[in-house]
């Protein structure tokens, strides 16, 4: 088990079995305009 504290955040993840994560974005959104970059487990959404 992974457990990891900073002033900002708290995180605790296990290491079995699987993990998704998902989020949901705006209906004002326009899904052609969206950048992301994924690096190293890192999705960053500027």
């Amino acid at each position: 088990m992974k457990r990891e504290k900073k002033k900002e955040y708290h995180r605790i993840e296990c290491s079995w079995g699987c993990l998704n994560r998902s989020f949901s974005i705006g209906e004002n959104v326009d899904a052609d305009k969206i950048e992301a970059t994924y690096d190293n487990g890192v999705l960053k959404i500027p």
